[in-house]
């Protein structure tokens, strides 16, 4: 069962960045152009799929009750959020065209936002991997002892088959704990 629910959680992650990855291919067999437009809500689903799996595993990381260590995770969170909304600022205009004549400057505040979400991601993903080392050693550990967690996270597709086992027997755990 963990099998397939780690193979579900892969198409759902990777489909997503497939279809970014090679639509400026079908874009021109298809339409004989590159359609912006469409290719943006690829990646934006893309992208947000990807902040909400990170999102679930903050509110993942924060519900293990451990008597060793604690995690918060709330400023990683909020850089979630962060990101999420600076992809949708960069969407709307695309949805919503005449938001352009309300709001002139929407895309320009899109692109302020998408320049320090750059680099909260990679907060985001430090955070994540050293907690879920922390969780499963029972001690703080630091950024260098999670450097094979970190380069699973950041490189997801092939790193989700060492992550999301992982994260499952947490979740198992978790459960007989909270059952006992």
């Amino acid at each position: 069962m963990n099998k397939l629910k780690t193979i579900s959680l892969f198409f759902i992650l990777t489909l997503p960045f497939a279809l970014m990855i090679t639509f400026p291919y079908y874009s021109k067999i298809l339409f004989n152009t590159f359609r912006k437009d469409l290719f943006l809500y690829i990646a934006a689903t893309f992208v947000l799929t990807f902040l909400w799996w990170l999102h679930s595993l903050a509110i993942f990381f924060e519900s293990i009750k451990s008597k060793e260590i604690l995690i918060k995770l709330n400023k990683a969170k909020f850089f979630i959020y962060f990101s999420a909304l600076a992809i949708l600022l960069l969407i709307i205009p695309e949805v919503i065209p005449k938001i352009l004549e309300i709001f002139p400057r929407i895309q320009l505040l899109s692109f302020l936002l998408l320049i320090p979400s750059s680099f909260t991601n990679f907060y985001i993903i430090i955070k994540l991997a050293t907690s879920l080392n922390s969780i499963e050693k029972g001690k703080y550990v630091t950024t260098s002892e999670s450097v094979k967690e970190i380069l699973s996270f950041w490189f997801y597709p092939l790193g989700i088959w060492n992550i999301q086992p992982r994260i499952l027997k947490l979740s198992s755990i978790n459960l007989k704990d909270n059952n006992n």
